[in-house]
This record gives structure tokens, sequence and C-alpha cells, in this order.
């Protein structure tokens, strides 16, 4: 507190100097972007802090991951668009994980005009889909089905591909989140049929998954039987985040029906997976069905 502005930015250019050739073992990036930061080094900033950012998210420090993609959008303007896109759109992934809903539809936003003004239609497409959810999420069910329903007929326009899978799946949920079983149904049949014929085995995954949540929502027989099997093949495949969303699925879904013995069973799987990660969108959810 002592030392004056100008030292203090000299010494953090020094340590930053020297925590990047550390003389053994790979370099700190969370203390490189904090002094990069601290030094006024934007050219070093938006090196280290979109790194940082990556590998926090990897490790389960989503809150630290959020703040490190912000430190470096805030001195981002001058960079290409599509990096800066990638930053904005890494920012809105990790401000949902932690329920910065309102922050995180504003970076999702962000990342769409820069699509939009590359002219990437895929990624314009892609970027709607997520945006419906993360508006969804701030209780705006109406909107969100509109801007799915939008990114739905940009990417039919582009031709089969795993984003448009992707986009039916996202309909199909907010159509059961509308209580409207039987669109949905028509919504991840699709889902279904085009990653068939795509062969993709995350997208056929992911609408197998819709097909199961439909199904149980509407108290169809196999229904559950279904998610559970998109559990044990989201974990074969490595991603149990997906795993740990399925148990929110069937959660709440079992808990509106009163079947309190299989939310247990789930609740306490998912609430375990979660348990010292910042995966707080879905553990507090876990946690208000274990209340209820």
């Amino acid at each position: 507190g002592a030392i004056g502005e100008h030292r203090k930015t000299r010494l953090h250019r020094a340590v930053l100097a020297a925590l990047a050739a550390p003389p053994a073992g790979p370099p700190d990036l969370a203390r490189l972007a904090h002094h990069a930061d601290a030094a006024g080094d934007e050219d070093a900033l938006l090196r280290f802090a979109p790194a940082a950012a990556a590998r926090a998210s990897q490790f389960g420090a989503h809150r630290e991951a959020a703040s490190l993609y912000g430190r470096a959008l805030c001195v981002a303007a001058a960079v290409p668009l599509s990096m800066r896109a990638r930053l904005f759109e890494g920012r809105a992934r990790e401000c949902f994980l932690t329920l910065q809903f309102e922050a995180a539809a504003e970076a999702m936003r962000r990342a769409l005009d820069c699509y939009v003004e590359l002219e990437d239609r895929h990624r314009e497409g892609n970027a709607l889909r997520w945006l419906s959810q993360l508006v969804w999420q701030t209780g705006v069910l109406a909107e969100a089905k509109d801007m799915a329903l939008r990114a739905v007929a940009i990417l039919e326009a582009l031709g089969p591909a795993w984003q448009l899978v992707s986009a039916y799946c996202q309909v199909a949920q907010l159509m059961i989140a509308d209580e409207d079983p039987e669109d949905a149904g028509v919504w991840a049949a699709r889902a279904t049929e085009l990653a068939d014929r795509l062969g993709n085995e995350r997208a056929a995954i992911d609408a197998r998954r819709a097909v199961g949540w439909v199904e149980y929502f509407a108290g169809q027989v196999g229904g559950l039987e279904k998610l559970e099997e998109c559990i044990k093949l989201y974990e074969a495949a490595g991603v149990e985040p997906e795993a740990a969303i399925t148990r929110v699925v069937i959660a709440r879904t079992a808990a509106r029906f009163r079947q309190y013995d299989v939310a247990e069973r789930h609740i306490n799987a998912g609430l375990a997976y979660c348990e010292g990660i910042d995966f707080d969108v879905y553990r507090y959810y876990l946690l208000s069905w274990q209340s209820k």
C-alpha cells in the first residue's frame, strides 16, 4: 500500500517477465494474467487471460474463469472479431454456470453481434440457439422460443450439421418448459432423424436425451430408461457435465410425478458430481428440488 503507482507498475512488469520463464515447470497462467493486468500490458493480458480462463474452467473454477474472460474483454476492442467472439462466448458459458444469467446473456449477445458482422452463419445460428437458453434462464420463455426458432431457420438454410441437431433439441426443451410435450416430441424426432443421418455420436446422445425427456414428461413407458442410458453414454464419452444435466432433467420430472425415490437417487448423484466445483447453476437446481 505504501508503494507509489509508477513503481508498482514497474514491479508488476518485472514480476511478469520473471514468471513468464520459470526455472522449472510450466508458467502459472493465472498469476501471469494478474500481473499483466496490473502492469497495464494489454498484449500480455490477451495472451495469458484466455488461456488461464480455459484452464480454470477445466478444473471447475468457473467463477474465476468468468472473471478472467472479463479481464481479457476489457482490452479486446482492437482484436480480430473472431477472437473477440470466442472471448464473449467463453464468458457467457462461465457466467451461466455460476448463475450470472444477465451477464451471460449480455456476453452472448455481443458474441452474436460479432458473428453477424463476420457473416458466419453457422456460428450465428449456434450463438442464437445458446442465447435462447440464457434468455429462458432469465425468465423470458416467449423470447427464448422465438430465438430458438430463428436459430433453426438460419441453420436449416445451411444444410445438415450438428448445430442444427442442437437447435432442434433446444426447441424441444423450450416446448417442454411451455407444457407442450406434443410439439416437443416433433422437434425431438427431428433431432433424432438428423443425428442418425449425420452419424454424429454426441449429437445422437443429445437427441436421445430430448426424446427421453419428452417421453418421461408425457408419462410414456421407456422415457426414464432412455434418460438413464444417456447418463452412461455421456460418462463413457467423457462429458460428465452433460451427465449431471441429465440428472437434473430426471430429478425435476420425477419430482413432478412424485416419484421421490427416483428423484432422490439422481439428486444425490448430481450433487456428488457438483461438489467442490463452481457448477452452481445445476447444483442450486438440484438443491432446490431436494428441498421440495
